[in-house]
């Protein structure tokens, strides 16, 4: 066929006949399997197949076509204008495709099929270079979970118990700013599948109130507070009180002195909150309390 005089002509009558015949997957299969002058090939059946990789993907197993040698051949022959129709933006098997910079293709033909799709990927081989990780790092080409933040972070600023035990105050440090960026634009996944995974001892008072800050499903506020491991010494440093101050309270998470029962007493208005009530009947706040003088100006009022 590739040798017939006009042979453009007949290959691009040919390739819509398979495409659209019921034995064309059957075609496609064998003639990719034998591996022959799949340069021209897949070219053509990207054309006028847009729906390859979709319907493969689905179907592979009743054809006997190994996922990965379909999608290696895709990949290294696909004209790169037709990539985002082949392929879904943000791919779910290439985003999980753990070995996929170590495939035996031009790494820049790799990295402009990741870039184009917005792949995040979901996880990938400890033997990826260096220089690739840094370049994910940099592109946010990675999804916000715990296997991706690890393998993405510089290893100069990385430390295990303070990423494990403080994360969030982690990525407030000046070089991991990019990083600090790309998760407060995806809040939410971070705080539901990374940070509140991760054994968090004590994020500092200036982590937190970020945290809270950014983040903007209040029903989960509570869920933040209790786990951040985090005791506010002074209820004045709260930055934002009306949205999670009081809460603070509630969860026992700020300092039980006096002061700072006064403080928010006055806060209210000269009322006692609800939140107050639920902070005073703590065990262990009102037992630290018992141990400590009420202010004289507190027993004037």
């Amino acid at each position: 066929l590739i040798t017939t005089d006009g042979y453009h002509v007949k290959l691009e009558n040919f390739m819509r006949q398979i495409s659209d015949s019921d034995g064309g997957p059957d075609f496609i299969y064998a003639y990719i399997k034998r591996g022959e002058n799949l340069n021209v090939f897949i070219p053509e059946l990207c054309t006028y197949n847009l729906d390859v990789w979709r319907f493969f993907r689905k179907e592979y197993a009743r054809f006997g076509l190994s996922v990965e040698e379909l999608f290696e051949a895709l990949i290294q022959y696909i004209p790169m204008e037709l990539v985002t129709s082949v392929f879904d933006k943000n791919d779910s098997y290439i985003a999980s495709r753990e070995d996929y910079f170590l495939i035996d293709i031009e790494e820049e033909r790799l990295k402009t099929i990741v870039q184009s799709l917005d792949i995040k990927f979901v996880t990938l081989a400890k033997e990826t270079p260096g220089t690739i990780r840094e370049w994910l790092y940099q592109h946010n080409l990675y999804a916000v979970n715990v296997v991706m933040l690890e393998f993405v972070m510089p290893a100069s600023l990385y430390n295990e118990s303070e990423f494990k035990q403080r994360n969030y105050s982690l990525l407030q440090t000046m070089e991991l700013k990019t990083m600090l960026e790309y998760v407060n634009s995806n809040i939410e996944t971070y705080v539901e599948s990374l940070w509140l995974s991760l054994p968090i001892l004590g994020e500092s008072q200036e982590a937190l109130f970020a945290l809270l800050e950014n983040y903007t499903l209040e029903s989960r506020m509570r869920s933040i507070i209790e786990h951040s491991g985090t005791e506010i010494d002074d209820w004045d440093k709260i930055p934002n009180k009306e949205k999670y101050g009081l809460l603070l309270f509630s969860c026992g998470k700020i300092k039980p002195t006096w002061q700072n029962v006064e403080a928010v007493y006055h806060w209210c208005g000269d009322q006692i909150p609800m939140e107050l009530v639920v902070f005073l009947n703590r065990k262990d706040v009102y037992t630290s309390l018992s141990q400590e003088n009420i202010p004289q100006k507190t027993k004037s009022d």
